[in-house]
């Protein structure tokens, strides 16, 4: 009976000794994991997790491939597209890096093509041609062989290598989105070799909401019968036109005068197409004076002395019923900051509205800055150049209330200056590749071009260029402000 019992035991313990076996012949297995490395190559980094090692089936984490400046991110090695990127369900290691290309910016490129390849050699005749504009970044700048004219322009500029030239359409274009219009100049700012200050200059003064014209601006590359010319500024014409210096021309009392100190030796006639108040000499753009007579000279001399001895006056109320005060503050600021030596000499543009007087456009920067080697008062950011040489400023700027509106514009437009300054320099690095092009038609760079200081010569590099002009227009803004108690 023992025998039995112990017969049935062995076999229950044998059982059971069977059946842990079977249970751990299949041990729970622990779930893979993988290894996601996510690498970068020249042009950008990546940020997030770049290093992980995840469970199968898992997500993992957020990695974000940020491009550096002139580069764009283009995709992974493994032709995902995706940036942030997170690989979701993962299923094996993935070792990937990041891929950057260099951005292509593209100017527009303006092809001139003049009769039977005619040299352009006049400032005064035009000759026909055709303009074709090819734009990649831009299509609807594009036209093709739209007929035209073509002379030159400018005053010192003129006789410089690389020239400015004047276009005038048979008929009104919207020229690079420009607005329509007929005449339009090519700036070819030959002696300022950052190639920005007259770019600068308009982009501030586009910037200001007062009802000042300033015009338009577009960088270009020009070739000119099959020659490369380099970068140029298209710029609007300065005229009394819709859209342009918007004027009435239904009023007796509506005029436009230039300031130029070459009337005489241009040839202009004393007493009809310009007239000397103060010493300067201010040439009549508008009326036309082809059909003018001492008189009708006399009559436009005589309502802007008016104004001129009411501003020397000390009548303030007085002063803004004649003057656009608004106006002349603002392109005062301008030519402040940026120094133009010519803001009392030539290119400085008023106009008379339906009576009342205001100031602008905006013109000719390009020996400004520093950018000088006859004038040491205005090579210099620590002097209120426009103030001290342009008689208008000067006998404004005696009137508290004047200056105090000066001191609020500052204020005003300050960040916008600022940014301004910054936003379109780093857009202009993106196409550097443009300017070293220019630079290598025009072999300036180290040279004696006039009328550069020594301190300009000696940059050998258009990035050196630029940031001169960045560092002088800071510092002579933070003058400017200081000068006028805005505190920044």
């Amino acid at each position: 009976m023992k025998s039995k019992y112990l017969i049935i035991l062995l076999l229950l313990l044998s059982f059971m000794t069977f059946i842990g076996c079977k249970e751990n012949s299949n041990p729970q297995v622990e779930p893979k994991s993988y290894s996601l490395n996510y690498a970068t190559s020249p042009g950008g980094e990546v940020s997030g997790g770049v290093s992980q090692y995840i469970p199968e089936g898992m997500d993992g984490e957020s990695v974000y491939a940020e491009a550096d400046s002139l580069y764009e991110f283009v995709s992974w090695s493994d032709g995902v597209t995706d940036n942030p990127r997170i690989d979701r369900s993962v299923k094996g290691n993935i070792d990937v890096y990041a891929i950057f290309e260099r951005v292509v910016y593209e100017y527009p490129l303006i092809i001139i093509n003049t009769e039977n390849s005619q040299k352009i050699t006049s400032k005064e005749n035009y000759i026909g041609c055709e303009i074709s504009v090819v734009s990649t970044e831009n299509p609807e700048y594009e036209v093709d062989n739209v007929a035209c004219k073509i002379r030159g322009r400018g005053n010192s500029t003129w006789g410089m290598p690389k020239k400015p030239y004047k276009l005038k359409f048979e008929d009104k274009i919207n020229f690079l989105n420009m607005g329509k219009g007929k005449e339009f100049t090519l700036i070819a700012n030959y002696c300022d070799k950052s190639l920005l200050r007259n770019y600068l200059a308009f982009k501030i003064g586009l910037g200001m909401d007062e009802a000042i014209y300033t015009t338009d601006v577009r960088i270009v590359e020009v070739v000119l019968n099959n020659e490369y010319l380099g970068l140029y500024l298209v710029c609007e014409q300065n005229e009394v036109k819709e859209n342009r210096v918007d004027i009435a021309t239904d009023s007796d009392d509506s005029y436009f005068l230039e300031l130029d100190s070459r009337a005489q030796e241009d040839g202009l006639k004393k007493g009809v197409e310009y007239f000397v108040l103060d010493d300067k000499m201010y040439v009549i753009k508008y009326p036309k004076t082809d059909k003018f007579t001492e008189s009708d000279c006399k009559k436009v001399y005589d309502f802007f002395s008016n104004a001129y001895e009411i501003i020397k006056g000390n009548d303030y109320n007085k002063i803004k019923e004649v003057i656009d005060v608004d106006s002349f503050a603002s392109t005062y600021i301008i030519y402040e900051i940026f120094n133009n030596v010519d803001v009392g000499f030539s290119s400085w543009y008023i106009y008379a509205n339906d009576g009342k007087i205001g100031c602008g456009p905006i013109w000719d920067f390009d020996i400004s800055c520093g950018n000088v080697n006859y004038n040491d008062e205005a090579k210099k950011y620590t002097n209120l150049y426009a103030k001290s040489r342009n008689p208008w400023y000067r006998n404004l700027l005696k009137h508290e209330e004047f200056k105090l509106l000066v001191k609020e514009k500052l204020e005003k437009y300050h960040e916008m200056i600022v940014n301004t300054i910054i936003d379109e320099i780093d857009n202009c690095y993106n196409y550097e590749k443009y300017y070293q092009k220019n630079f290598e038609k025009w072999d300036i760079m180290g040279k004696y071009v006039w009328p550069n200081p020594n301190e300009i010569v000696t940059i050998k590099t258009w990035q050196g260029q630029v940031d001169y002009l960045k560092t002088w227009l800071f510092n002579s803004l933070n003058f400017v402000c200081k000068q006028y108690g805005v505190v920044k």
